[in-house]
């Protein structure tokens, strides 16, 4: 069996199964995007080991095999296929050579400014390229991230997973849509034509003198202008942008604890409230006033006015 250690912020998990009859165990050592450097075998020998230039190409003499194992996983954690040299990143398929897939991103005509056949904003070091249409799990702690949407999804957690590069899956068969309005609102957000981020933060928070966390330990940025549709739109400032390669961003601190009218309010509230307020900005192109309020009443049962405080936790 091959397990995973800490690889782009994924926790201890199975793997592959080895070969028929295999009875070692045997672990992945990846690096921050992912990328497999290194299976361990159960008695603490290394089975293989991988280094890669940042297309994700071996380097000729720093890639080993001890014939107990070679992981078919490699570069960000994907399929290598040894007999083209590909990588199988699912719709289309990297070739490390030249640093550029072999099909065009069907989404290409958002991002004009680069070759449809790039990989990760030519940024390989720093950019994972998936399929460019779904909600991926980001920041350090990709499994934090993974819980908060599987909690949002309440009784339904277990269709709510992700992939390798942090891509939410949502399995929807014989779900019935309407039936659980945290996990509709997550399938909507996925099947979108755009990109959205979400991530947890564990940074120290700063409180003002009456105890209030400043900022809300909440990021949540938008392409789409905060004042959208308003006649001051041009003089005003857009807003938060997200993070290159994303269309939006969420991020929830861990640090902190919420409530909206005097009543303590459950994470999965505040999570749901910011990925619906982006989800109406970044793919409705409402104002962040109109999503704002369209979140409160799906998530507080209020409306604009609605506040929420949000202090640290004891």
């Amino acid at each position: 069996m091959f397990w995973n250690i800490n690889g782009a912020g994924q926790s201890i998990g199975k793997g592959e199964k080895a070969a028929l009859g295999e009875t070692n165990k045997f672990y992945y050592l990846k690096d921050h995007l992912g990328s497999v450097r290194i299976t361990v075998a159960q008695n603490g020998s290394i089975a293989s080991y991988d280094d890669y230039d940042p297309w994700g190409l071996q380097l000729g003499g720093r890639c080993g095999n001890s014939g107990d194992a070679n992981a078919k996983y490699k570069f960000i954690g994907v399929e290598l296929d040894a007999s083209t040299g590909y990588y199988e990143t699912g719709p289309r398929l990297f070739d490390p050579w030249s640093g550029r897939f072999n099909r065009p991103d069907r989404f290409a005509d958002r991002y004009a400014f680069i070759s449809p056949y790039s990989y990760g904003f030519n940024n390989p070091i720093v950019f994972l390229d998936a399929s460019g249409d779904t909600v991926v799990m980001t920041g350090q702690d990709r499994n934090a991230a993974l819980t908060d949407m599987q909690q949002l999804a309440g009784s339904d957690a277990n269709r709510v997973t992700m992939d390798s590069n942090g891509n939410l899956v949502i399995s929807t068969e014989n779900y019935e849509v309407g039936s659980n309005e945290g996990l509709d609102l997550l399938i909507e957000a996925n099947n979108a034509s755009a990109r959205i981020g979400y991530a947890v933060s564990s940074d120290e928070q700063k409180v003002d003198i009456n105890g209030r966390v400043i900022g809300c330990g909440i990021e949540n940025a938008s392409n789409t202008h905060r004042f959208v549709g308003e006649p001051e739109e041009a003089s005003l400032p857009h807003g938060q942008y997200p993070s290159k390669g994303l269309d939006g961003e969420v991020k929830v601190s861990t640090k902190v604890e919420f409530s909206a009218g005097g009543n303590k309010s459950e994470r999965k509230q505040i999570v749901g409230h910011e990925m619906k307020e982006n989800y109406q900005r970044t793919v409705k192109g409402d104002s962040y006033k109109s999503a704002h309020a369209r979140a409160n009443k799906q998530f507080f049962g209020g409306d604009q006015s609605t506040k929420i405080d949000v202090r640290l936790k004891k």
